[in-house]
């Protein structure tokens, strides 16, 4: 949004943001939310010329642009190719609507419900062309963690992804998936301060090195740096080995993945039909929801995710022909300072 408000000419500050904000998504967001969202995207205060300011980091920007150039390139030399988006999401068990036709003493209607239930953790994928048939797959917890990333391991999803999604894609697919640590189970993984002793000696040997037994740890940790390789990650590998192609999202960029979109018209679905908050009815909720997604609407948000691909590019160049793009804290609307101490 913010790249977007520049490209257009328009001024950036929180009073504006937020203004778009209620525009677009109707919602009402206090100005310190904004504020804290936007460190926590990637932003950071910068001194330009005497005035503070917010500036995306460069290693979000470098990260963005290399996934940029190479969807880019895809896209440019082979637009047949089918390129699959993943992720997960949770639907909770009580998560149902609120409001009804009640009559003047309130009797009528239906019997309130407390706490969120237990939660249910949702792994798909699809493509312009919809979801990948096959590719569903529903998890129970008991919604205890208020981060349902805490429910998923690399195990789990490295199943899923073997025996679920890729027996289920078009030749040559590329993959894209965001930086989860589950989704990055290293393959070549290096020693650490961590690591025992005795397994940096052997990961050392392994590597052709053969160090002195009296080496303490801290020296042997310095005859690994030089032998650290770029990072492989397990799935990539996977990917590779069927043929496909494994690209991951920059940080913080979960808006250049439609399922985000589609996720939200899949739960829209389910808190409709939601009436007994059983577990069994909810999964089967879920299932409808997806069955019952318009044809077009996979398509509308990889086509929202292009044009938004592409407003990124534009802004990112005009960064470097002009300015990094920034925003300033410093908003003359309002008496409350928009400074880094608020």
């Amino acid at each position: 949004m913010v790249h977007a408000m520049y490209l257009e000419g328009k001024k950036v500050t929180l009073d504006t943001i937020r203004a778009a904000v209620q525009d677009k998504f109707e919602q009402t967001i206090s100005r310190s939310t904004i504020r804290k969202q936007l460190f926590q995207i990637g932003f950071k205060f910068r001194q330009v010329n005497n005035r503070k300011l917010l500036v995306e980091k460069p290693q979000v920007v470098a990260a963005r642009n290399a996934f940029l150039r190479r969807i880019r390139k895809i896209r440019s030399s082979d637009p047949e190719r089918t390129i699959v988006y993943l992720d997960e999401t949770w639907y909770n068990q009580f998560d149902m609507r609120t409001v009804a036709w009640l009559d003047s003493d309130d009797v009528a209607g239906h019997k309130p419900v407390t706490g969120k239930g237990k939660r249910l953790i949702i792994v798909d994928a699809g493509s312009d062309s919809g979801f990948t048939p096959g590719a569903f797959m529903c998890m129970r917890t008991d919604g205890k963690s208020a981060d349902y990333h805490t429910s998923m391991n690399a195990s789990c999803f490295e199943d899923w992804f073997r025996l679920q999604l890729l027996p289920n894609l078009p030749a040559n697919s590329v993959i894209i998936m965001d930086n989860a640590s589950y989704h990055s189970r290293c393959a070549n993984k290096a020693p650490t301060a961590s690591w025992r002793k005795e397994a940096i000696q052997e990961w050392l040997r392994v590597h052709d090195v053969n160090p002195d037994p009296d080496l303490r740890k801290v020296e042997l940790l310095e005859l690994v740096r030089p032998l650290k390789q770029t990072r492989e990650y397990v799935l990539d590998k996977v990917a590779q080995e069927a043929g496909h192609e494994v690209l991951r999202l920059p940080p913080y960029h979960c808006d250049l993945n439609p399922i985000e979109m589609v996720w939200a018209n899949m739960k829209t679905h389910v808190r409709q039909f939601n009436n007994t908050g059983h577990l069994n009815d909810v999964e089967r909720l879920l299932l409808d929801s997806r069955d019952a997604a318009p044809p077009d609407l996979w398509r509308n948000c990889c086509r929202h995710v292009r044009e938004l691909e592409e407003v990124y590019w534009r802004a990112d160049g005009m960064m470097e022909d002009i300015e990094p793009v920034i925003v300033s804290l410093q908003d003359s609307s309002s008496d409350d300072s928009d400074s880094e101490s608020d």
